[in-house]
């Protein structure tokens, strides 16, 4: 059999890359099982199908992103911003409720915000610098009082 007759992978003939088989490019374009590259790229395509199948919606990750920033926001402020009333023990824990939930009133804030400036006036960056805007200051005055009060 003429490797370059099913496009070997050394052959460079271009039968794939240039349709030679009827479908070019790939997956299953010559239909051999006796081609190299076919048969890589059909296990390509099942190993990236079934990797797609064991992720997690955007959604979810969204969301599990979102939980971390806010999470990862909570300990920077503990460290820096809010040193002098550190929180620690039982009180970070709490603290990091009230902050999770602040935020997360914040955060709907924000898209709510930046959705109705954007239906307003489409310029995609001034909404979304208006809904930064509100969700900012929200953040900031509100876990002020709540999470880093002082009794």
């Amino acid at each position: 059999m003429n490797p370059r007759a099913h496009g070997d992978i050394s052959a460079g003939d271009g039968q794939h890359e240039t349709g030679g088989f009827g479908g070019g490019a790939g997956a299953g374009a010559c239909a051999s099982s006796n081609c190299r590259r076919c048969s890589a790229s059909a296990s390509t395509a099942r190993a990236s199908s079934t990797a797609r199948s064991r992720s997690i919606s955007p959604r979810a990750a969204q969301t599990l992103a979102t939980i971390g920033a806010i999470t990862w926001n909570l300990v920077l402020n503990n460290l820096f911003t809010y040193r002098d009333q550190r929180l620690s023990g039982w009180s970070f824990v709490t603290g990091l409720f009230r902050f999770q939930v602040i935020c997360a009133v914040g955060a709907i804030s924000n898209v709510g915000i930046a959705t109705w400036i954007y239906d307003y006036d489409s310029v995609w960056w001034i909404a979304g610098l208006g809904g930064a805007l509100i969700g900012t200051v929200w953040n900031f005055a509100v876990s002020a009082a709540f999470v880093w009060r002082t009794p």
